[in-house]
């Protein structure tokens, strides 16, 4: 029971880990989608005098032709600095852009799980062969839900909240500490902000999502113990 909390507690580290670098990718192909599928709108302009004191702020349209106010504002020698809008990232961009950074995350997460509980497993299966252990298949998925007790006591909360304590907390309390599944959470809690305007089936499905870590855990243990290099079958090429 030893090993298995300090693997609990190791597999909860590593999926802090996981959380910060799903954040990164999310970002880094937000920006990419924005490139390619949205275009500039136009742009909203800061007007400022010789010593940078802000003297007026005004949006432009790109279709509205030609942006007088800049000329007003530079004959007059304000500075004037422009900041680019672009159009929302909307239908197939925005799609795409949640498909693949999601994807990319569950990836992330199942590769840091599978390194550390296909090592035991491996172990384990070893030990078992020889009698030198009991038979537990089923130990990794244990550790997957020792790991994930701060986010149940995390979820626990959130239900608290959400029936009087403090209706109007953000759900982000969940969200982000849950980001490697932060695309699925956005379809199932939609444009909803506050955890109190959440209904009893979004929060079953918020809490069905606390066992993707226990069942990565359980399925990178028995490929461990079972011996299958499952990332070996993958990039494999068979010799001519």
């Amino acid at each position: 029971m030893n090993e298995t909390l300090k693997s609990g507690i190791f597999l909860f580290l590593r999926v802090l880990v996981v959380d910060i670098m799903c954040i990164i990718v999310t970002v880094s192909v937000g920006v990419l989608a924005m490139a390619v599928f949205t275009e500039n709108i136009g742009y909203t302009a800061y007007v400022t005098d010789k010593d940078g004191k802000e003297i007026a702020e005004y949006h432009f349209n790109l279709a509205d032709g030609e942006d007088s106010l800049y000329n007003d504002y530079t004959s007059q020698g304000y500075n004037v600095k422009k900041v680019t809008e672009r159009s929302q990232l909307k239908g197939k961009g925005y799609i795409l852009s949640n498909v693949i950074s999601q994807t990319i995350s569950l990836i992330m997460l199942f590769v840091f799980v599978h390194n550390s509980m296909f090592t035991i497993g491996n172990r384990d299966g070893n030990l078992v062969k020889f009698n030198h252990k009991s038979e537990d298949k089923l130990w990794g998925f244990k550790a997957g839900l020792i790991a994930m007790i701060p986010f149940v006591v995390l979820f626990l909360a959130c239900i608290v909240f959400a029936l009087g304590l403090n209706k109007d907390m953000t759900v982000s309390l969940f969200t982000l500490p849950m980001f490697y599944v932060f695309q699925i959470l956005r379809v199932i809690i939609g444009d909803i902000t506050t955890l109190g305007a959440l209904s009893v089936w979004q929060f079953v499905l918020m809490f069905a999502l606390l066992f993707v870590v226990p069942l990565f855990s359980f399925a990178a243990y028995l490929l461990g113990y079972k011996d299958i290099l499952i990332f070996e079958k993958l990039t494999y090429k068979k010799k001519k």
